[in-house]
Order: C-alpha cells, then sequence, then structure tokens
C-alpha cells in the first residue's frame, strides 16, 4: 500500500478522513472532520469541496448516505444535509455579499463573466475579480462570436480575451436583441433604441429618433419596422427609413384598446413576436393594424408573469412563481418542472436572463444563479404516499374523526431532488388548486360529514391526480342522538307551553271578547231604551200637544160661546128689567138674540184660527181619506175637541139632528163600523 499521490491528499491529511464511499460515475465521495466533504472525479482528476462556505450548517462530516436518486445524505455533528450531486441543476451563490444582486451571466473560457448591481465581475479559480471602471449597476451580457457586449449603467463595454473596452456611453444598456431578418442588432437604453448594423464596430451605431424614452426591449421581423416595449408601459411600432430616419411612432397597445399595458414583455419564437401583456398572449396584424390575442399560447400558457427565450425551440416562462423549462414539439409544448427550493425568494423581477452554453444554460439569481441542462427532461416522481395523522394518532383511509379536530397530511413522495413532484390538492371537488408546502396538509375547522383529499402533480400544464385520502367527520357532540333527543324533549315542552299560553291567552281573548259583546249589548240596550224613552217622550210631547191644541180649541170655542151666552143673557136680564110692555119686551128680546149673534168676519177669523191650531192634523187626515169635504174636516175637527153634537150644531149652523146625520155620513166615509169610536179614532190620528 502506497500513498495517493494528489494533491488532495495533503489537504484531507490536515482535515482528517471521517468517511468515505464511492458512487455512480467513478467518483469518490470523502466526508471530513472539519473541511466538510469532497466530491473527487476520477475520470476528470478534478474535485468540489462543499463545506459550512456554501450550504453545510457544520464542517464535520461524520456518516454518508445516499437516496433513491443517488444522492447524498450527510450526518452531521449539527444535524443532517442533502447533497444533490446527480441533479441537472447546478446552484452558485455567493455568500460574502461581494457579487450582490446578479442580472446577467455568462461563461468564458476561464470561468463566468457576471453582471450585477455592483459592477462587471469575473469569476476564475473561485474568485472574484470585478472588471476596471464598471462599479455600478449593469444589465445584460451578450455573446456574439468572441465578443460579450454588457450593458452598463454608464453605457456599453466590450468584453474579449479577458479585456474590457468602453464602447459608448449611452446609459442603461437593458437588452441587446439580433433582428430576425438581417445582421442588425438593437439595443434598447434608457433614452432609447440604438441600432448597430455591424456588431463587430460597436461604436459606429445609429440611434432612432423620436423615441426618447426608457426601452426595455427591442424585435424585428419586418424590414425597416421594430417593436419596441416601454419599461413602464406602453408597446410602440416603430417605422423608419433605410438611414434610420423615423417615419412614425405608434402607441399599439392604445391603438388597440388595450388597458392594462403596464410591464410588456416581447417573445421571439419561431420568428414570430408575441407580446405578454397583463398576463395575456397578443400577436400585431398588419392589416388591421392592431393586436390580436394568439390562440396557441394563450391555451397552453395562462396566468404566465415573465418569458426568456433560450432558442428556437427551448424557452423559460414564470407561472404563478414556479420556473418551467418548455421544449416545444411543432405546436406542442413539453413542461418541465424547476423547483422553487431553488430560487425561492431570489428571482428579480421582470429581468429574467438566460444564457445558453452548449448543452446548459445559466439563469440568473439575486445573489448567484443556476446551471441547467438544456435537454432536462423532470419525470416527476408519481408514487406519493399519504399518511394522515389526528392528535398523533395514524389513521386509515376512511377513518372518522372528531368534530373540531386538526387534521395532518403527510404528503410523502420520497425524492428529495430535482425530479420531486410539485403536488397540488383539492377538497371535496372544489374548483381551487392548493399547492401542498413542505409535503404537509393542515386542515382544521372541517364541517361535519364524508371529505376527500384529492393530490395532484402538475407539470405546469396539466394536473394529474396521484392519490387520495377519504375521511369522515363525526357530528359534534350538540349534535349527537342524545342531543337531538333532548333537543326534541326541549322543542316539545316549549311547543306544549307554548300550547298552554296560547290556549290560556285565547280563552282570555274569548271571555273578553264575551265580555266585550255583553258590554256592547248592555250600552246597545241602554241606546235602545234611551232611544225608546225618547221616542215615548218626543210621542207623549206631540200627544200632548195635540191634546193642548184641541183642549185650547175647544176652550176658544166654548169661551166663544159662553161669552155670547153671558152677553145675551145680560142683555135680556136688562130687557126684562127695564120693559113692562109684553110685545115690545118680546121684540127687544128677539134683538138682543140677533144682535149677539156671531158675525160672519167673527166666524171666518175662529175658523182660521181652528185651522192653524189642527193643521197638521187636517193633512193627515185629507192625505188618508182624500174624499172628505170641508165641512167633513170641520166635524171631524169639532169631534177631536171633543165638542157633542148639541154644541157642534150651532158652530155648524145646523141642527142637532143634522149634526147626527153628518156624523153617520162620516163614520162611511172613514170606514167605521158601529163599534168603533170616531172621536178616539180622530185623536189617532
Amino acid at each position: 500500500m502506497i500513498a495517493w499521490n494528489n494533491p488532495l491528499n495533503e489537504t484531507l491529511k490536515v482535515n482528517g478522513i471521517n468517511v468515505a464511499r464511492f458512487i455512480k460515475n467513478n467518483k469518490l465521495v470523502i466526508g471530513t472532520g472539519n473541511k466538510g466533504v469532497y466530491i473527487y472525479d476520477f475520470n476528470s482528476e478534478t474535485y468540489k469541496n462543499i463545506d459550512r462556505n456554501n450550504v453545510l450548517m457544520n464542517n464535520s462530516v461524520l456518516c454518508i448516505g445516499f437516496d433513491k436518486e443517488n444522492d447524498l445524505w450527510l450526518g452531521l455533528d449539527n444535524g443532517i444535509a442533502h447533497v444533490e450531486v446527480n441533479s441537472p441543476i447546478s446552484i452558485f451563490y455567493d455568500n460574502s455579499g461581494i457579487l450582490g444582486s446578479v442580472y446577467s451571466v455568462a461563461t468564458t473560457n476561464k470561468g463566468y463573466l457576471i453582471a450585477s448591481n455592483h459592477g462587471v465581475f469575473e469569476f476564475d479559480s473561485g474568485k472574484f475579480k470585478m472588471m476596471p471602471n464598471t462599479q455600478g449597476q449593469a444589465w445584460n451580457i451578450t455573446k456574439i462570436e468572441n465578443k460579450y457586449i454588457i450593458g452598463h449603467n454608464d453605457g456599453t463595454f466590450c468584453y474579449e480575451n479577458g479585456s474590457l473596452v468602453k464602447t459608448n456611453n449611452i446609459s442603461g444598456g437593458w437588452n441587446l436583441s439580433k433582428s430576425s431578418i438581417n445582421n442588425t442588432c438593437f439595443q434598447s437604453t434608457y433614452s432609447g433604441i440604438l441600432a448597430y448594423d455591424d456588431i463587430s464596430k460597436l461604436s459606429d451605431y445609429k440611434k432612432i429618433k423620436d423615441i426618447s424614452k426608457p426601452i426595455k426591449y427591442v424585435a424585428q421581423n419586418k424590414k425597416n419596422e421594430i417593436f419596441a416595449a416601454d419599461n413602464y408601459r406602453g408597446l410602440y411600432r416603430v417605422v423608419y427609413s433605410d438611414d434610420y430616419q423615423t417615419k412614425k411612432v405608434e402607441n399599439i397597445t392604445q391603438q388597440s384598446k388595450i388597458q392594462n399595458d403596464f410591464g410588456v414583455k416581447i417573445f421571439e419564437f419561431r420568428n414570430e413576436i408575441l407580446f405578454l401583456i397583463d398576463n395575456s398572449w397578443f400577436t400585431y396584424n398588419s392589416i388591421t393594424n392592431k393586436l390580436e390575442e394568439n390562440e396557441l399560447f394563450n391555451t397552453n400558457f395562462k396566468n404566465i408573469t415573465d418569458v426568456v427565450a433560450i432558442d428556437e425551440n427551448h424557452f423559460m416562462v414564470l407561472q404563478e412563481g414556479i420556473l418551467y423549462h418548455i421544449y416545444a414539439v411543432e405546436n406542442k409544448f413539453v413542461w418541465n418542472i424547476i423547483q422553487e427550493k431553488y430560487y425561492k425568494g431570489k428571482l428579480i423581477n421582470d429581468n429574467l436572463r438566460i444564457f445558453k452554453t452548449q448543452n446548459h444554460y445559466l439563469l440568473n439569481l439575486d445573489d448567484g444563479f443556476i446551471s441547467l441542462q438544456l435537454k432536462y427532461e423532470n419525470k416527476q416522481n408519481t408514487h406519493v404516499k399519504i399518511e394522515a395523522f389526528n392528535n398523533g394518532i395514524l389513521l386509515p383511509d376512511d377513518s372518522k374523526i372528531k368534530y373540531n379536530t386538526e387534521l395532518r397530511i403527510n404528503v410523502i413522495s420520497g425524492i428529495y431532488g430535482a425530479s420531486k413532484p410539485n403536488l397540488f390538492y383539492k377538497i371535496n371537488k372544489s374548483n381551487d388548486f392548493v399547492p401542498i408546502s413542505d409535503g404537509l396538509i393542515v386542515l382544521n375547522n372541517l364541517s361535519s360529514g364524508n371529505h376527500t383529499i384529492v393530490v395532484y402533480k402538475h407539470d405546469g400544464a396539466n394536473y394529474d391526480k396521484v392519490c387520495n385520502f377519504d375521511f369522515k367527520v363525526a357530528e359534534p357532540w350538540y349534535f349527537s342522538v342524545w342531543m337531538i333527543l333532548l333537543y326534541l324533549l326541549l322543542v316539545g315542552t316549549v311547543l306544549f307551553f307554548y300550547y298552554k299560553w296560547n290556549k290560556f291567552r285565547y280563552m282570555q281573548k274569548l271571555e273578553l271578547q264575551a265580555e266585550e259583546e255583553r258590554h256592547q249589548r248592555k250600552i246597545l240596550e241602554m241606546e235602545l231604551k234611551a232611544e225608546n224613552e225618547l221616542n215615548i217622550q218626543e210621542y207623549e210631547k206631540h200627544i200632548l200637544e195635540l191634546e193642548l191644541q184641541t183642549k185650547s180649541s175647544e176652550v176658544a170655542g166654548k169661551s166663544l160661546s159662553i161669552a155670547k151666552q153671558s152677553e145675551m143673557i145680560e142683555n135680556i136680564q136688562s130687557i126684562l128689567d127695564s120693559e113692562k110692555d109684553f110685545n115690545k119686551l118680546k121684540s127687544e128680546i128677539k134683538k138682543a138674540i140677533k144682535i149677539n149673534e156671531v158675525n160672519k168676519h167673527e166666524w171666518e177669523i175662529f175658523e182660521t184660527n181652528l185651522n192653524q191650531i189642527h193643521n197638521e192634523f187636517i193633512i193627515n187626515l185629507s192625505k188618508k181619506f182624500p174624499n172628505l169635504t170641508p165641512k167633513d174636516i170641520k166635524l171631524c175637527i169639532y169631534l177631536k175637541m171633543n165638542l157633542s153634537s148639541k154644541e157642534i150644531a150651532p158652530l155648524m149652523n145646523i141642527s142637532f139632528r143634522g149634526v147626527e146625520l153628518h156624523r153617520y155620513r162620516l163614520r162611511k166615509k172613514l170606514n167605521l163600523s158601529q163599534e168603533d169610536n170616531l172621536s178616539k179614532f180622530l185623536l189617532s190620528l
């Protein structure tokens, strides 16, 4: 046994070897006591050192293990580490902070050329070197033949054969793009667009006039016409002459009535220019002079926020924070996810740039870059296992858990490297796919009943079901059988008392209604009684008035008769006392009697007064018996006044026998029988 003749051997002697194992591809992994792990490649006779300066938490490696992807698991003095030695993805991080945020990276013969917000750096033999006079924001590195053209805040630089030369002072060279119809190159800057007819002569450029604003992207697929995307908002179509004199500048997003035209991105795919505006894809229609939605890309690429071309058939998209490497085969697209763990929180918004080199491409990050294989195909592992726990107890499928308890579901793929599946889940046929973070689903506040968790693998374009877990959540205690019986009892009790209460109220209401009816009836009776009494009083009053009128008539008649009789008697007495001669006495007596007779005028006054007193009686009598004569009516009045036939005879100037005969005829006209009392009948009218 002889010593290993290799420079690495001296390093291992100093740091000590704790463990060593061979892996595939003729590599040796050596775990040291205080320098991490060394991976030696016997084919290239090179090695890599992984220690605390890059990814390890501790430099003391105690043991080495392998997983299904043949990646390393290192047992450290303080924790464990996973090292992807067979991953198609390589990551470079600068933990020193010297590099800053990387905006573009390119490979050189010596190593890497890096453009960052701190300046332009060379990386060679594990060391950074800032290129002279490049401090400040560097945006882009474009390789054309053997030249590296660098857009910088202070102008444009050209790197060739290890030397850097400033070619112009136009600040802010964001991007450099080559025309798809000739060798002209266009550079987008802070102040507009520069055109290079011969890129080998960087000092010889033309500035396109009438568009002096920050332009971030430029593309051309038609002679004397370019499309320029403003750094802030808007997409412009610029038409110019052969000597770059501007003929027309049109804001085609405004012409197409696109409201949200912030952050327009230009993407060239197979000699066609596409525009990504507000997560939608557009192409330009030269006939209508407007943008039209592109069906192919809008169907296949939804919710895309950034896109970067790699070559004719490869490009990269950023969808909902996840990067996907797209390989185009005719009109079909193969999606390959790039695990978020490699770049989470490290992507620079709206500044993704890719540098292609042989079979790899480089992608910039905030503090480094990623190297990926161009033909990388992520065959995501679909063998996923679910372990569900409730209150620390492992549950089989179709289990039942208590209400209002937490369910923790571990989604285990057994893969931790690049082929780890991108998993989502849906619950109970929901329309939303929820990403699974760190392989764990935590469910709370679940409703009672049956539930289904379905886990899907997402490749960017499709969601494929990989497994599911069914379970049931028990009813809450307040919905148990005993509680339902108690609720029914309580409801029954409430309904019973409610019924009793309503019945009591109803009986009270009936009693009140009866009492009210009695009261109303009593009031009505009292009102009727009062009304009857009033009517009786009115009737009695009317009768009294009639009687009074009759008595008044009787008194008036009798008074007149008595007065005449008294006057006649006095006159006769006076004659008897004074006259002795019988013949003369007889003559004087006859004369006194004639004098005391009532004259015609006095009779008229008497009859008029009599008619006024008995006017109502006369009207009623005439209505009922219209065949009565005035003498009949006069007789009726005297009879109503309760005068005898003897008293009526002189008033009517007829004999007593004439009054009796007239009364007999009147009875017939009034249709009275012999039994009917004529005076009472007339008083009743």
